[in-house]
């Protein structure tokens, strides 16, 4: 089993979520000693966003594609 553990709130300890998330991990990894854990704090280190720029050159034909 792999549990992607994900926090997002700004508040840290302070975050009655990440406390609840916390919780149920813990529970789960009790329960599947096996499993693994990815935990991603997306406060801390936010995914970086896409622009349109780089939208449009993904899209966009490349010669090898013509």
């Amino acid at each position: 089993m792999k549990i992607l553990h994900l926090d997002s709130s700004p508040l840290g300890d302070a975050s009655a979520s990440r406390r609840l998330t916390a919780s149920i991990v813990e529970t789960l990894h009790r329960d599947a000693p096996d499993a693994q854990v990815f935990h991603r704090d997306l406060a801390a280190a936010p995914p970086a966003h896409l622009s349109g720029a780089v939208m449009k050159a993904r899209t966009s034909k490349q010669p090898h594609d013509l």
